[in-house]
């Protein structure tokens, strides 16, 4: 059963980054569906409870939030309710662990775009397929 989880995960995971990469939006549709699988994997992982899965949502909603409040342009709304269904799916541990490792993965991203000129360095990148990328690898652990 876990493995249909993963799965059903995966591919919204992976619908979430293309259509970010080609639009730069994250459609509230597929952020829902992936916080409707967190919410049924509770009978999967109950080792990950409720009260541990509702702090993954503010842990991981938070940091994107305060920096989207104070840097315009940083995150995207979209963004802010990904890492809260992220953080419903994964329990607060793992969310933690995805934003350290986005965080990371954003930052390199972005210093490569400068460092080939691809990017100036107030344009902004999609961060969903980063995003994406960082919940799929963090679900391994599960």
């Amino acid at each position: 059963m876990s493995i249909v989880v993963l799965i059903a995960a995966a591919c919204v995971l992976l619908a979430i980054a293309i259509i970010d990469a080609k639009t730069r939006r994250i459609p509230d549709a597929l952020v829902m569906a992936l916080a409707a699988i967190g919410f049924a994997s509770v009978w999967v992982w109950p080792e990950i409870g409720v009260a541990s899965r509702a702090l993954g949502a503010v842990l991981g909603g938070a940091p994107f939030l305060t920096v989207a409040a104070i840097v315009d342009g940083s995150f995207g709304g979209g963004d802010v309710k990904l890492m809260i269904a992220a953080g419903v799916l994964l329990g607060w541990v793992n969310t933690l662990a995805v934003v350290v490792i986005a965080l990371i993965a954003g930052g390199v991203y972005g210093i490569v775009l400068l460092a080939l000129r691809r990017r100036k360095s107030q344009e902004h990148f999609a961060m969903g397929p980063i995003l994406a990328a960082s919940i799929s690898v963090t679900m391994l652990n599960l």
